[in-house]
């Protein structure tokens, strides 16, 4: 096999960076693709702080998130002092040094007074961000406000409001902030997908189904369409699921060929609903693996046709932040006559999460059983 190599290069002019990040913000993956044909093979010679991080963002948009992170990696050894490097970077470096650790990082590079008003909006935006992952929403919402002075037109900060609310379970007055982004933005990705997102935690389904629609039908967003696979796959209509999940794969030309296994995985559950057992059978073989190949030879025993999909009526409780078990008790205990709010069993059994423990015990004072299971014999 003979290796190609490329020589560096600077990358794009400025005129066709700013083209092409436009469209990226307006959902135009595909279109900006078109405009960059051979940017998959050429940007890792590309010398240019923003011309990188432009292809870097198109990667993570067409399917490929570990080429955009290995860009922007690449991006901030050449570029230590670009400060829009240095904020992927410290996005990144939040899941190995931790974020106390990153923001630590953030307040050194702010005390720089040189930063432009935009770039010290952001790192402001990403250290309010991390903030309220930690619950510190006081001081996060503090720091949003001075971004905002700084950078009053970036729907960037908006939106980050808006998931600080969210996560204050504030969901009205985040949605609130969506429509007032997507008022002026309204190809605004992120902005849709989260207004999607509220709509379903206010249990408006019918609404969040036509947001994601009106967003899928007006932009090239792969994202869009994931959640849309989700919503249908969840609500039991797999051939709209499988519609959307095409669409995904059709509008993700850089996944990997890992990623396009977990799609066939997917396929193969899909078609199991619908009662195509031969569909199935032959997506879960392109899986490969023992996992997927034990249900294919599973799907080819004679017993598989007279087989019956069972489902429970179990409800839907919305947690709140580290409450998953105790949603998930009540909703089961709900389902066995024995109704109870979650957030009550969370005061009685909760603290910064939930021990198994804590779950049984709950149970059984309840006069429920707990018993354990396992999935396969």
């Amino acid at each position: 096999m003979t290796s190609v190599s490329h020589a560096p290069t600077t990358g794009p002019d400025s005129a066709s960076i700013q083209q092409v990040a436009t469209l990226i913000r307006n959902g135009q993956n595909l279109s900006a693709a078109a405009l960059w044909p051979d940017f998959s093979t050429l940007a890792a010679t590309w010398h240019h702080a923003p011309a990188l991080t432009t292809a870097a963002r198109l990667a993570d948009r067409l399917g490929n998130s570990t080429l955009a992170r290995q860009w922007h990696r690449s991006n901030y050894r050449r570029h230590p002092g670009d400060n829009v490097c240095f904020a992927y970077r410290a996005t990144e470096l939040c899941a190995t040094l931790g974020i106390p650790s990153v923001l630590k990082l953030l307040s050194t590079r702010l005390q720089n007074h040189h930063i432009v008003p935009e770039h010290r909006a952001d790192l402001l935006t990403l250290a309010a961000s991390l903030l309220g992952s930690l619950r510190d929403f006081d001081r996060a919402h503090s720091l949003l406000l001075e971004a905002r002075s700084l950078h009053p037109d970036s729907p960037w900060i908006l939106f980050n409001s808006a998931c600080l609310l969210q996560q204050q379970d504030r969901r009205d007055d985040a949605l609130a902030v969506t429509r007032d982004l997507l008022a002026s933005q309204p190809s605004y990705v992120h902005a849709i997908a989260l207004s999607a997102d509220l709509l379903v935690e206010l249990n408006r389904d019918d609404d969040a189904a036509t947001t994601l629609l009106h967003g899928a039908s007006t932009t090239e967003s792969a994202d869009l369409r994931w959640r849309l696979f989700a919503f249908t796959s969840e609500r039991d209509r797999p051939d709209d699921a499988l519609h959307w999940l095409a669409e995904y794969e059709r509008c993700s030309p850089l996944l990997t060929d890992a990623a396009r296994t977990r799609l066939a995985g997917h396929r193969a559950g899909l078609h199991l609903r619908r009662g195509d057992l031969d569909a199935a059978r032959s997506a879960a073989t392109a899986c490969g693996g023992p996992f997927y190949l034990k249900i294919a030879e599973n799907l080819a025993l004679p017993a598989a046709s007279s087989s019956q999909r069972i489902r429970l009526p179990v409800g839907f409780v919305r947690q709140h932040h580290l409450t998953c078990a105790p949603a998930t008790l009540s909703a089961l205990a709900a389902f066995w006559g024995h109704p109870a709010p979650h957030t009550e069993i969370a005061e009685r059994i909760c603290y910064d999460g939930t021990s198994n423990f804590s779950e049984r015990s709950w149970a059984e004072s309840q006069n429920l059983d707990g018993r354990e299971f396992t999935v396969t014999p």
